[in-house]
């Protein structure tokens, strides 16, 4: 099976080479500024008057078959040290209110008023960048990654500069770019290039060249050129040095201990190995300040995934982090410096990324952990990737992983992980898949101790197909990786036992797009999660269809049957909080269930699902929501809840399972943000208070004052038991670029 999936990939790959390169009309002429410029949205320089002015933007929604019927109009100009991006974005209706969530960075795209750019500087259809304004002048810049498939990672955070005028028939963005913010091959003329717009006054989103509405608009196969008048040069010497200080105050409450009070500091630098390749320096970081994590009711039998939001790790992330699939990783950096949420001091790190000729990119990372960590041992924690761009834009790529205890006497702990993978993206994005094979050694593994797996997708505006294998041997280990399905948990001994599985994922969706009605497309979707074990008997499995309508206003309605069928293998509670286990045997079970999503563009909208049946033995009413509230533009109030009503026979009782979050976003200015965030989990029997504020006193320098509290909640009901910790962090970062 994996030799057939790896020349079914290569045939794929080459079956589908040919020319990604855009259509050479679409070029966007790049003007050098020789006089001195302003970022003020005013556009008085003279560079702007002999500027190409680029306009004629598609409909991407709700349609892609005309021309925008917002007029949008961009111009492109560059010096020595900046790119300038100026865009005029007319409104015909100025009676109605922009759709504005916040003032906060790192907007949210789809839900917001907005222009954005992607640019490709190495034109290789795989990496990019992406920055944008919504037309009250806040900021969002991310990267884009696997050719913009997924969209944008607004976690990449760089220094630049922008500037919004409104006016009565338009408003106006202007952006200023250094090139030393950027990664691009020295002397290349020529970058790929989008703009996009977000209208949602009159609901319609456009793109200067034509994105179909079945891909992202991030998507790099849809291009055009952006061609500079004069070839922008690297910067010889780029250099960055972050220092921070932190105050912390920490009491532990359910330990009756005093309040730990301390004083530290530590230092990232960023410093330009050449015009393409970084080395990212850290020493004793700290990441009080991070977003909490979004708590979770866990009904399964395994581990729930949670993000890396930690900025050391964050960048170029997908150099590492997009290995494998997402219950498949062999890296995943939460496992370094994090145990059970908590953070774990790491004395430094040291990372080197980015791209080697145009062709080829490259990163190393290693992370040292202290000795004087009492909850770990002193430990190693290393990866290498290497990618080399094939066909258009597909690539090869390998990874090595490595978690290494120094002490002597825990060598034996040593975790080894190698893999290959081969990313599929075809000429048109029609064609997108994953093939992977990846081999773990430790002491006492074997050549069994591997994981492959098979992903295939084919995407048009009607259809949508798609395959997926997986199979993870039991002696798999991925000790800085994320593998949770072979960890079996036996809820009688409390012990963990280690087993193999398979699993396939069809995916069939078609979509019918109504020329009349109150619909842009309605779908009719059929998808299976089918896990088996090592002898192919039946363990979990998910079955679920049912049609889907997407309004034109943006609201969404579906509905379906779902069928599950699970097998176990030990005793197990499946609510997570009783002591009466179910004995081992299958499960069959149906269920019914129904979504809406509100109209995102009024300032009060939210999403409701509701589901009913099956459970095990007995049934389970499934109850979830959000409400959110738009106070534009300086603030968002949103209550989340989701209440599981557990209901089995005897000796089980009724279980009620609730998560309730309520979060305030307070954006004062575009650079002064309050946010507090509540989580009530009577499962994790936890009340979580987490309020920071966030002041950017300079370009990407903040202050953060962070106030944390953990309570314990009743057995049963709502109710608290009394504080268990609470935390109180004042730090200070300040950015200084050389």
């Amino acid at each position: 099976m994996l030799r057939a999936a790896i020349v079914l990939a290569l045939f794929a790959g080459s079956a589908f080479h040919l020319s990604a390169d855009p259509p050479k009309q679409a070029i966007a002429k790049v003007a050098f500024a020789r006089e001195a410029m302003q970022t003020d949205g005013l556009l008085q320089e003279e560079v702007w008057k002999r500027a190409t002015v680029i306009g004629g933007f598609w409909q991407h929604f709700p349609y892609d078959t005309a021309l925008s019927q917002t007029r949008t109009e961009v111009m492109l100009a560059s010096d020595a040290e900046n790119l300038y991006v100026a865009a005029i974005c007319y409104d015909a209706h100025p009676d109605k209110s922009y759709v504005i969530q916040s003032l906060k960075r790192d907007f949210s795209f789809p839900v917001s008023d907005a222009f954005n750019m992607v640019i490709d500087p190495w034109n290789d259809g795989q990496n990019g960048f992406s920055f944008g304004v919504n037309p009250m002048g806040a900021q969002r810049e991310g990267s884009v990654e696997g050719g913009g498939n997924f969209g944008v990672t607004t976690a990449w955070d760089q220094v630049w500069y922008s500037a919004v005028t409104r006016h009565a028939d338009r408003w106006i963005a202007e952006f200023r770019i250094p090139f030393r913010s950027l990664r691009f091959p020295e002397g290349r003329a020529q970058w790929k290039l989008n703009f996009a717009r977000n209208n949602l006054k009159i609901n319609e989103t456009s793109t200067w060249v034509l994105v179909p509405r079945n891909f992202n608009i991030a998507n790099l196969t849809f291009t055009g050129w952006m061609e500079f008048e004069q070839a922008p040069q690297p910067r010889k010497r780029n250099t960055v040095l972050i220092p921070y200080g932190i105050g912390r105050v920490v009491k532990n409450h359910a330990r009756n201990l005093p309040a730990d009070r301390s004083l530290n500091g530590g230092a990232d630098a960023k410093l330009a190995l050449s015009s393409s390749l970084n080395l990212d320096l850290t020493v004793n970081p700290d990441f009080a300040q991070v977003d909490v994590d979004v708590q979770q009711i866990n009904l399964s039998r395994f581990s729930l995934f949670f993000p890396e939001r930690r900025q050391f790790f964050i960048e170029n992330s997908d150099l590492f982090g997009n290995f494998g699939f997402r219950q498949i990783r062999p890296f995943f950096s939460r496992n370094i410096g994090l145990r059970d949420g908590a953070l774990l001091p790491i004395s430094a790190g040291a990372r080197v990324s980015g791209k080697i000729g145009t062709d080829w990119r490259i990163g190393a990372m290693s992370v040292q952990m202290p000795s004087s960590n009492s909850a770990e041992s002193r430990v190693n924690y290393s990866v290498a990737a290497v990618q080399r761009k094939l066909f258009s834009a597909s690539s090869i790529s390998a990874i090595a992983v490595s978690r290494q205890p120094m002490n002597k006497t825990e060598r034996e702990g040593y975790n080894r992980l190698l893999g290959v993978d081969y990313n599929l993206i075809s000429r048109d994005s029609r064609w997108r898949g994953k093939f992977f094979y990846h081999q773990s050694f430790y002491q006492n593994s074997s050549l069994r101790s591997h994981a492959h797996a098979s992903w295939l997708n084919y995407s048009t505006r009607t259809w949508l197909a798609e395959w997926n294998h997986e199979f993870v041997h039991a002696t798999h280990r991925a000790d800085v990786g994320f593998v949770p399905r072979t960890k079996v948990f036996n809820s009688e001994t409390r012990s963990v036992v280690n087993m193999s599985y398979w699993r396939f994922e069809p995916i069939v969706t078609r979509t019918w797009y109504p020329s009349k009605g109150p619909f842009n497309n309605i779908k009719w979707n059929i998808y299976g999660s089918l896990y088996f074990d090592s002898s192919l008997r039946g363990n979990d499995q998910y079955i679920e269809t049912g049609p889907q309508f997407i309004f034109r206003n943006t609201m969404a309605l579906s509905a379906g049957a779902i069928y599950t069928r699970i097998r176990l293998y030990f005793p197990n509670d499946p609510t997570g909080v009783s002591d009466t286990f179910l004995l081992p045997g299958l499960y069959p079970a149906t269920r019914a269930f129904f979504r809406m999503n509100s109209d995102i563009r009024r300032k009060l909208s939210g999403n409701f699902e509701v589901s009913g049946g099956g459970f095990y033995t007995g049934y389970n009413q499934s109850v979830r929501g959000e409400i959110s509230y738009r106070y534009q533009p300086w603030g968002i109030f949103s209550l989340s809840a989701r209440n599981d009503h557990i209901y089995m026979p005897a000796p089980y009782r009724r279980t009620f399972l609730t998560l309730i979050g309520a979060k305030a976003e307070l954006s004062f200015t575009t650079n002064l943000y309050l946010t507090t965030f509540l989580q009530y989990n009577t499962q994790a029997r936890n009340f979580n208070t987490n309020t920071r504020l966030q002041w950017r006193y300079r370009p990407m320098s903040d202050l953060f004052i962070v106030y944390s509290r953990n309570d314990l909640t009743a057995n049963y009901g709502f109710g608290l038991r009394g504080v268990k910790d609470e935390t109180l962090v004042v730090k200070l970062l300040w950015w200084l670029n050389t």
